[in-house]
């Protein structure tokens, strides 16, 4: 995830504090005593006169500059409205895992079932810098649904829809008359791990299971049970239609805080989406707003609100 996703999910899921390693590193990434070299939101320059502060610094500040020790998180929900707009970048890349979030109508949660090939693609193709020999430019990249390399999880991935190497093992997808996503290759079906049916439910493979004799009929486990809508590209859940699959995770995310100390509440809201997003914030203690803020939150970047 994104240093800012990382910690927001966390934070969102009983995490009573986050730690970095590390704040400061030098100019190679290091010292490390296994040379496992990282990046990190303070960087040294060469001759160790300066230092590069990085985006992550100032993530990591939105929690820990407005958030003081003793904070209390507060129930809270934030969903996306992006109209399905196939033009706004992905801004996602391979190996990153595809889980069950709230629909936000984003192009990290539209999908195209190639029948064809029989693989489950993101409608729109991913863009992302790499070191051309005249200069730094973007490439597009087709992204597919693959089972993950982890043999003790197998946890569901992004990998470029171009790859052959013998490790790569595209979902080859069939659709069966449980509302199930099988593999076809090895029978396993699209499955929500532990049986999780909130945001942030990992997918994997799992063994199919079929409704017995006394169950309704075309009733599988809920946890194997999907909607695919081909006019929007979204995989909902058959129990939970308010998550689809999604390319990571979510465009929009938000988390809140309560401070005992100044009694006032904290938002932090995170938009990766490459075009700025209308907020409109609802909060029954917002009294001379009638309980709503609206406000525009700009393109990739983070807000925190404290009132």
């Amino acid at each position: 995830q994104s240093p800012e996703q990382h910690v927001m999910f966390d934070l969102q899921n009983y995490a009573q504090g986050w730690i970095d390693w590390n704040l400061l590193v030098d100019y190679t990434g290091g010292p490390n005593h296994l040379n496992n070299m990282c990046d990190a939101a303070v960087i040294t320059t060469e001759d160790f006169s300066n230092i590069h502060v990085q985006p992550k610094y100032f993530y990591f500040g939105h929690i820990s500059k407005y958030v003081p020790p003793g904070s209390v998180r507060i129930s809270s929900s934030i969903v996306g409205d992006f109209s399905y707009d196939e033009n706004i970048d992905p801004n996602v890349q391979g190996n990153i895992e595809v889980l069950m979030y709230q629909c936000e109508k984003s192009s990290r949660q539209m999908w195209r079932l190639n029948m064809d090939n029989r693989t489950i693609e993101l409608i729109t193709p991913s863009s992302d810098a790499w070191n051309h020999p005249n200069g730094d430019e973007f490439r597009t990249t087709r992204l597919c649904v693959a089972k993950g390399v982890d043999p003790k999880r197998g946890v569901l991935r992004l990998v470029d829809c171009t790859y052959s190497d013998p490790y790569t093992h595209f979902i080859a997808v069939e659709l069966n008359a449980f509302s199930q996503i099988v593999d076809q290759a090895s029978g396993l079906c699209v499955s929500m791990e532990e049986g999780v049916l909130e945001p942030g439910a990992v997918l994997k493979l799992a063994t199919c299971k079929t409704p017995s004799d006394d169950e309704a009929p075309y009733a599988a486990a809920a946890s194997q049970s999907f909607i695919f809508d081909g006019s929007t590209g979204e995989i909902r859940a058959s129990a939970n239609n308010a998550i689809c699959m999604t390319a990571g995770w979510p465009f929009l995310n938000a988390v809140a805080f309560w401070d005992n100390v100044k009694k006032q509440t904290i938002v932090v809201i995170s938009n990766e989406a490459s075009v700025p997003t209308p907020i409109v914030l609802m909060d029954a203690t917002l009294s001379k707003s009638h309980g709503q803020l609206g406000f525009m939150i700009d393109a990739r970047s983070m807000e925190t609100l404290v009132y």
